[in-house]
């Protein structure tokens, strides 16, 4: 009975982060769309050009797309260990293994620098002008 209330709960936040990306989508105008995924759907990256705010977002960004990572990392190492039946541990599970420590630990790094250059930024930055392309 363990493994289906695993799934249960696994398939409703799965099923909710889903929704949540389908909402945003659909309503981009909206304020908490901006706060949870930035202006553009994804962290920006231009750290010279952004304000104190834009790095607060982002790094909010990097720091939610860890999560979904982990979460589906998570999942990829429990299957595999479903898989195995309490065997060898496949390698399905150390791809998953890896993919967790890369996304996660990626995501999480980068939220933590862009964090940190948001604290060092001044209140009253004035970006400089970017190059058109």
């Amino acid at each position: 009975m363990r493994n289906w209330s695993f799934w249960i709960v696994y398939i409703s936040v799965f099923s909710g982060i889903l929704l949540l990306f389908w909402t945003a989508r659909r309503n981009l105008e909206k304020r908490w769309v901006r706060i949870l995924f930035g202006r553009m759907y994804g962290p920006r990256t231009d750290v010279k050009y952004m304000t104190r705010r834009d790095l607060f977002q982002s790094a909010l960004s990097f720091l939610f797309w860890s999560i979904v990572s982990l979460f589906l990392c998570i999942f990829i190492i429990y299957l595999a260990g479903v898989v195995s039946k309490g065997g060898e541990f496949p390698t399905v599970g150390l791809v998953g293994l890896f993919a967790f420590v890369l996304f996660s630990g990626v995501g999480v790094t980068g939220a933590l620098y862009l964090f940190i250059r948001g604290l060092l930024r001044d209140k009253d930055f004035v970006p400089p002008q970017q190059k058109s392309e």
